[in-house]
């Protein structure tokens, strides 16, 4: 179901999650209240993003090889929300209260630089890579991923996997203000 259009009742479940998706939308407050709109008063409301410093500095450099090859970085909607005080002002502009934010590292060692191509090619940085010629994607390959073996130690390459829980409660307050009642355009 597209979350920008729930079609559950208002005031149905007695908790939402939104798992590394909010910042997928360009309005992330009229979505957040849509998602509230859909929790029972006094239930909860959380999302989880990647902190601010997550994939570094394996990100610098493959943003930084990118930009060699002449694709430039494109705008990172997480990091609208990715840092504590930037989560707790989206989910107060919700109307959200008792708001709780928690950073937990999740990261973990790569065997090797193959592992970090992994990573590129199945998750949100293969669009970028696809925009190479199957010439330069090759070179640009060949070079990143050279760079990324050299930061090995003993353990592996350390994939930096930082990640901010927020959780919020749905107010009667936001009820009575009439907050939730439409869906985001």
């Amino acid at each position: 179901m597209n979350m920008q259009s729930l079609r559950f009742p208002d005031h149905h479940f007695d908790a939402a999650v939104c798992g590394f998706g909010i910042f997928f939308v360009e309005d992330m407050k009229n979505q957040l209240q849509h998602i509230a709109n859909k929790v029972k008063p006094g239930g909860k409301v959380a999302i989880s993003c990647f902190y601010d410093t997550a994939f570094l500095p394996l990100s610098d450099l493959f943003f930084r090889h990118l930009a060699e090859f002449g694709i430039e970085k494109p705008p990172v909607g997480w990091k609208k929300i990715s840092t504590e005080e930037k989560s707790i002002s989206l989910f107060t502009s919700a109307n959200l209260s008792d708001i709780r934010v928690e950073c937990k590292n999740m990261g973990y060692y790569l065997r090797d630089a193959n592992d970090w191509w992994d990573v590129i090619w199945f998750a949100g940085f293969r669009g970028l890579v696809n925009q190479l010629t199957p010439d330069n994607l090759e070179k640009f390959k060949q070079i990143h991923l050279q760079e990324i073996q050299n930061l090995a130690t003993q353990e592996g390459i350390w994939l930096d996997v930082e990640v901010l829980f927020t959780v919020g409660k749905v107010s009667t307050a936001n009820l009575l203000s009439g907050q939730h009642s439409s869906p985001p355009l």
